[in-house]
């Protein structure tokens, strides 16, 4: 009986080279029973991955027009972030 080594898919990374923070990307994520979505800042997209494994990307002038759309037509006005909720996080880094 052999055993499956779990890590074998990683063993060409470089960890140490992932974990420095201009090598990340930012990204807001949604989790929910139906579909995640992944918003990417610097690729300026939003990725919607749903439970079935079907995948839709939309580009920042898609995102705009359906916001456009939902307040016009649908009457659904955007939400505001309360960005108080992060005063208390205070990131610091942590040297090699």
């Amino acid at each position: 009986m052999s055993q499956n080594d779990p890590f074998k898919p990683f063993g060409d990374l470089d960890f140490h080279e992932l974990i420095k923070p201009e090598n990340w990307t930012v990204t807001s994520a949604l989790h929910t029973p139906i579909l995640n979505a992944a918003l990417s800042e610097q690729a300026e997209t939003l990725t919607f991955t749903f439970a079935s494994g079907h995948v839709e990307t939309l580009q920042r002038s898609d995102i705009e027009a359906l916001t456009r759309y939902l307040q016009e037509n649908a009457h659904v006005a955007p939400l505001v972030v309360d960005m108080s909720v992060l005063d208390d996080i205070h990131p610091r880094r942590v040297d090699e």
